[in-house]
């Protein structure tokens, strides 16, 4: 058994270019059923050196930065999601499907909240099914997360995933009928139904999964707890970064006064899924996802960057109003922001000194400026 996976630790070229590494091989099932006893050992020791290769931080940015960015319904990116949020985790009934169900079928004392809150989550993207899904997701993760509950926010992150997670579904669906079957009038069986509510709760168990992964993995659920404690912190280092690398956009904003907690808050709590067009935000997720929270301040930077002439000629009423709703004015493509992106060297080792800077008392900004 071999596999070539040609050019898998190399980094694109460029920032558009497709990655070179059969991404199939990383992503399609177990391949043991296919095999010999005696091809068991070879195949368990190349499985092996291929898992640490192509989980390592590299391969991983090389592989989304080849996912395409026109369709919801790629395999690829849905698989690629589920092992960034949930490793190599395997939920069976006893702790996914049917402890979801167990969760969405408690009263939550949020229900009301969610309730209001999911009719104006991507009203033209979810229909009434989809609508009743994402309320079972949170009122499940409101149970889940009994420190936190539900907040706002969470609405829009849950609601990206469903998106992807039910595109996918559909795509399947659709293909699971044969051509001759469908011109042969083939009728469903009446089996279908029951396996069709099946794989549709599976996925929303799935959602309910990544969704605490995530709050989880990257912090975000003190972004929604007690007086929203690092959403502070991370607007602050927000605003040292737009200091240190748009120095004249930032003291513009420092004669009107306006910081990071005035325009830049959704953009952390959702994760950009209500402040960019959904082409766009699942581009974003597919680096945030194997990058961390650093790529959400460089998409933050790349978008006032890209709008910066526009921002500095504008009076204060005008600039906070395009501040407001700033991504939705981009004329970059999803790939073109991701590579805009990129160019900001925002690293994970200058947001923890940005946020020792501040806990001495210490001027952030003048460590920003030495990266």
């Amino acid at each position: 058994c071999s596999v070539s996976v040609g050019s898998a630790g190399r980094a694109p070229t460029s920032c558009g270019e497709p990655a070179s590494v059969v991404v199939q091989a990383l992503l399609a099932p177990p391949l043991a059923q296919f095999l010999f006893e005696p091809s068991w050992l070879a195949c368990a020791l190349v499985n092996q050196a291929c898992c640490v290769h192509f989980h390592s931080r590299n391969s991983l940015r090389t592989l989304a930065s080849g996912l395409p960015s026109n369709n919801l319904d790629d395999p690829l990116r849905c698989r690629m999601w589920r092992r960034l949020c949930l490793g190599s985790m395997v939920f069976g009934d006893g702790m996914g499907t049917h402890t979801y169900t167990m969760l969405t079928e408690r009263e939550a004392a949020a229900d009301a909240e969610i309730r209001r809150d999911i009719g104006r989550t991507f009203p033209e993207c979810l229909g009434e099914e989809s609508t009743e899904a994402l309320f079972r997701v949170l009122r499940a993760i409101s149970h889940r997360l009994e420190d936190i509950g539900y907040c706002q926010g969470m609405n829009f992150i849950a609601g990206v995933l469903l998106q992807v997670f039910q595109a996918q579904q559909g795509a399947e669906s659709r293909t699971s009928s044969t051509p001759i079957e469908n011109a042969a009038g083939h009728q469903p069986a009446a089996s279908e139904g029951p396996v069709k509510a099946q794989t549709a709760a599976k996925s929303e168990a799935l959602v309910y999964q990544c969704v605490v992964s995530i709050l989880s993995r990257h912090g975000m659920n003190q972004y929604f707890g007690h007086r929203f404690p690092k959403l502070r912190l991370t607007a602050l280092q927000f605003d040292c970064l737009v200091e240190a690398f748009l120095p004249d956009l930032g003291q513009a904003f420092d004669v009107f006064n306006i910081s990071a907690d005035f325009y830049a808050t959704q953009w952390f709590l959702t994760l950009f899924s209500c402040s960019l067009p959904i082409a766009h935000v699942v581009r974003v997720w597919d680096h945030f996802l194997c990058r961390g929270m650093k790529f959400v301040h460089r998409v933050g930077l790349a978008l006032l960057n890209e709008a910066r002439p526009i921002l500095l000629s504008l009076g204060f009423d005008d600039l906070a109003m395009r501040l407001r709703d700033l991504g939705q004015h981009t004329a970059l493509s999803p790939d073109e922001l991701i590579c805009a992106a990129l160019e900001f060297k925002v690293t994970n080792r200058l947001l923890s000194e940005l946020e020792h800077a501040m806990a001495i008392g210490t001027s952030p900004s003048e460590g920003a400026r030495t990266h």
